[in-house]
């Protein structure tokens, strides 16, 4: 094939042919940037505004101490990949010029510029310290190029954008190649594409709990596979792909499909279960046509079980209609077209930042359970497009077991990574500090693709479980209720799932949650029924979650949660907070004056806890005192503690309850007496005037002088005269 012979004579050129032949310009004219793509198309979106002293600040950023750069002090901060393109930078200008970094990361964000990647460390704005001449500037941002900025624009020859891919990527994956083998390609030009798959292989952490790498190579036959359980050591591994047979022979693609869905795909070869949520990802790399059987419907099977194809096309005898086919949406991120290997390096970073985000499958069948630490994101697609683009809605739950972290929903293709940044009319978002959180899209959405992100919000670790549920119920919650009592299997009523699709039997089952154990359900009618002994006072609501599923079809899953209250009965009497009160007054209290609260309490609850107290029958019943309803016993009468120094009563305490019910308590109120003092009748109250004639006889009674004691009866009530030397 043509691509092979070129391949070979670049590999054979001098230093002089490589650049002679390579594509990168050496230099950006005014406002043209490199490549000539969106930045962020190339180099992805902002994910989250890294904030100092946070995980992400600790993990991702590094501090630029060269002397050849200058910057302010926040400026100075870059992420790893990019402190990487500075240092080859400086190593390609010239040894006496100096790098100004005029803007870099910072915290303090522009509102109107807040999804800029300079707040992830991933973007500098730069020129030289001195002599920023129009062709200086253009021959400094293909100095850029060449040192490994993944983007390069001269912005009006006043400064240069430098921005690169995110580089903190640890999600791993289950990574296949498909290497044709075929006749066209050749010896010489298979050995190539095998150096090749190992310069990417070389990009990833190799490991059973790390990214795990397939290699099936196809022509007329699959031969030589490796699995996932083949290799956990990455040089292990890079010497036995070196060593892969070529066979030569017809191009069938369609068994590399085949043998990848039904063997290197499954659990007991090596794959990670769907359960796990990491990605899965398939990357054909052929130089033409599939021949023998059509390989698109093998294709679709290997994505519907969870698998993302790339198709890499070389060279000029590709279908790029099949190569179309074959890729996973969207297709411009999934179909690459390599004319040489010449871009060899490029199309590994783009592999290496592609896969990172790569959504995981979500096991319609499993809770898929991943741990985040802080700040960061773990991606997921719902497996089940066939069935979820008739559903009416669908349910995606998030689970905090460890921590907490938020959920992102999106259904637009090109928002496949949504988060807290994303600026869309279909991204949902769910960031409350709840345990349990749901998204339920509505009705109307397309929700043929759906797209989920879960982000670390608490923990340095955080482990969170979600779950995708179809609307096979008519209702997300139901909500039942029974009297407290001892319940054998007592009917709460029959859940019914909706059978939109026709033709499915469903089996019905309770989830294993806090309170599952007091319900059980009927796996074929979806008939609820509930036993225990249950009491109000104790514990009045139970939630558990009903399941419905299809058991030959794992994308037909819904689920309801159900709310069991227990209504309070009338089966508690008041209880008094001690069985005898007494208090002493004195008999001057004033009329109305409260003396004392009575209190009691019911371990009912609602009407049946509300009580009323009142005086019961009593040995001197009278009407000096008086209880309220709320027990406040207030004084209604005249008090003289001579002729009644004590009050004895009965206290009845009474539930609202029907019936009702009631208790009582003794109160004895003791009146004490003051000796309070005497008033003259007819007199001032500080003195008495009587005018006599002057010739008023010794002893003739002239005036009577009347006077009164409120104390009534003993010696308080006894008055004696003093009138001391006066002539009376």
């Amino acid at each position: 094939m043509r691509w092979v012979i070129l391949l070979a004579v670049l590999l054979a050129c001098s230093t002089i042919c490589w650049a002679a032949s390579n594509s990168k310009p050496t230099s950006l004219g005014k406002n043209k940037n490199y490549p000539d793509r969106d930045e962020v198309d190339e180099c992805g979106a902002i994910k989250i505004q890294i904030r100092r002293a946070t995980g992400p600040f600790r993990r991702l950023i590094r501090y630029i101490t060269s002397l050849q750069v200058t910057a302010s002090s926040n400026d100075s901060y870059v992420s790893a990949r990019l402190k990487l393109v500075l240092d080859r930078l400086i190593l390609v200008i010239s040894s006496s010029d100096v790098i100004d970094i005029i803007q870099g990361w910072s915290e303090d964000i522009d509102l109107n510029d807040r999804l800029n990647l300079r707040y992830e460390a991933r973007s500098i704005r730069f020129r030289y310290k001195s002599n920023n001449s129009n062709n200086r500037l253009r021959r400094l941002a293909g100095y850029a190029i060449e040192a490994g900025c993944d983007w390069v624009r001269n912005q009006d020859d006043d400064y240069i954008i430098c921005s690169v891919r995110p580089d903190d990527c640890r999600v791993p994956i289950d990574l296949t190649f498909m290497l044709d083998t075929s006749g066209s390609v050749g010896k010489r030009n298979h050995k190539i594409a095998l150096q090749f798959i190992t310069d990417v292989v070389s990009y990833f952490n190799i490991g059973s709990n790390a990214t795990q790498v397939a290699l099936i190579p196809f022509a007329t036959y699959v031969h030589s596979y490796i699995l996932f359980n083949g290799f956990t050591d990455k040089g292990a591994l890079i010497e036995d792909i070196l060593a892969t047979h070529y066979s030569g022979g017809w191009t069938r693609t369609w068994k590399a499909l085949y043998v990848s869905d039904k063997y290197v795909y499954k659990t007991e070869y090596g794959a990670r279960p769907l359960s796990s949520g990491i990605p899965r990802v398939a990357i054909i790399l052929t130089d033409g046509k599939s021949n023998g059987y059509d390989a698109v419907p093998y294709a679709d099977d290997l994505k519907a079980s969870g698998v993302t194809i790339f198709s890499v096309g070389i060279g000029k005898g590709i279908d790029e209609d099949e190569l179309n086919e074959f890729a996973s949406e969207p297709i411009d991120d999934h179909v690459i077209f390599i004319d040489s290997y010449t871009d060899i390096e490029d199309f590994v970073n783009r592999l290496s930042a592609y896969t990172c985000t790569e959504p995981g499958p979500v096991d319609p069948g499993n809770n898929t359970e991943v741990e985040l630490p802080e700040d960061d994101f773990r991606y997921f697609q719902a497996m089940c497009t066939a069935y979820l683009e008739n559903s009416t809605s669908i349910t995606i739950e998030e689970t905090d077991v460890n921590g907490s972290c938020s959920l992102y929903v999106s259904t637009d293709p090109d928002n496949n990574n949504p988060g807290p940044l994303t600026n869309n009319i279909t991204t949902f978002i769910n960031a409350s500090n709840t345990v349990i959180k749901h998204i339920t899209l509505p009705s109307g959405i397309n929700t043929t693709l759906v797209y989920i992100s879960l982000r670390g919000t608490g923990n340095s670790t955080n482990i969170c479980t979600v779950t995708i549920y179809d609307a096979l119920f008519n209702s997300t919650t139901f909500s039942l209720s029974l009297p407290e009592d001892d319940y054998d299997n007592r009917v709460l009523g029959t859940l019914q799932a909706v059978n939109r699709s026709g033709g499915f039997d469903y089996e019905y089952s309770v989830i294993e949650e806090s309170d599952y154990t007091f319900f059980s359900i009927d796996p074929e009618t979806g008939l609820l029924t509930v036993t225990g002994s249950f009491d109000a006072e104790g514990k009045s609501t139970y939630t558990t979650s009903v399941l419905v599923q299809d058991p030959r079809v794992a994308c037909l899953r819904g689920r309801t949660r159900v709310t069991l209250t227990i209504t309070d009965i009338n089966d508690n009497a008041p209880v008094f907070t001690q069985p005898v009160y007494s208090i002493s007054i004195p008999e001057t209290t004033s009329l109305n004056s409260p003396v004392i609260t009575i209190s009691a309490s019911d371990l009912d609850s609602g009407l049946n806890a509300q009580l009323v107290f009142s005086f019961g029958t009593s040995p001197t019943p009278d009407t000096d005192f008086s209880i309220s309803a709320d027990g406040v016993v207030t004084v209604t009468g005249s008090l003289d503690g001579f002729f009644t120094a004590q009050y004895a009563y009965t206290v009845v305490a009474t539930d609202s309850g029907q019936p009702a019910m009631s208790a009582t308590a003794e109160l004895t109120i003791i009146v004490t007496t003051v000796n309070q003092q005497p008033e003259f009748t007819g007199c001032s109250t500080s003195s008495c005037d009587l005018y006599l004639p002057e010739n008023t006889a010794v002893g003739e009674l002239e005036y009577f002088l009347f006077a009164t004691d409120p104390d009534t009866g003993g010696l308080d009530a006894t008055l004696s005269w003093s009138g001391g030397s006066s002539p009376f």
